[in-house]
């Protein structure tokens, strides 16, 4: 069968349309979708570098603050009780605060032992209720001596009764005594 020379043209035209349409959508546009796909990549890889390598040149910078936040807590770790658990923690909070009574002239009247408390992860509280009887001046200089302690101890829910006897004048005390300990595991 022979084709006319009309047929000839059209079937070339459609040909060139069909390759045209090949090439365009099935090499032209997959490779610039390609490439743009790895143009994206290799521009997030060039700022990741980019981080890192600011990173790597901050790293003396980062290591300084690193060591004196190390050296900080190392320090508040120094506060807290040397007790590693709660029954013995209480024990040096009250031998604490018994040898700081004794010392400043204050008599403890009442010690009563409160549940620990998490505070945190990995620190725990441990609390004293405390009764005392004592002057105003033993009691500044009490809570003064409690408060110059190489331990950390705190003074909760603080109050005061008053009463006169003999024309002096007496104050009995009623605080919480705590202190903290680093909770193993």
């Amino acid at each position: 069968m022979r084709l006319s020379n009309r047929n000839k043209r059209a079937l070339f035209v459609l040909g060139f349309f069909v390759v045209g349409y090949l090439l365009l959508f099935q090499v032209i546009f997959p490779f610039y979708d390609q490439q743009s796909v790895l143009a994206d990549r290799i521009d997030n890889q060039r700022q990741a570098l980019q981080r890192a390598l600011r990173v790597l040149q901050e790293q003396n910078v980062y290591s300084g603050q690193l060591q004196t936040s190390e050296r900080v807590v190392a320090g508040y770790h120094q506060n807290l009780l040397d007790a590693t658990d709660p029954i013995a923690a209480r024990q040096q909070v009250e031998e604490a605060v018994r040898l700081v009574a004794q010392q400043t002239g204050v008599r403890v009247t009442r010690s009563n032992p409160l549940p620990e408390r998490k505070v945190g992860e990995g620190y725990s509280k441990v609390t004293v209720q405390l009764n005392l009887d004592c002057d105003l001046n033993e009691l500044v200089s009490f809570l003064h001596a409690l408060s110059m302690h190489p331990k950390f101890l705190v003074v909760e829910d603080f109050n005061l009764a008053s009463f006169r006897v003999k024309d002096q004048s007496r104050i009995q005390p009623r605080m919480q005594v705590s202190g903290f300990i680093r909770l193993s595991g």
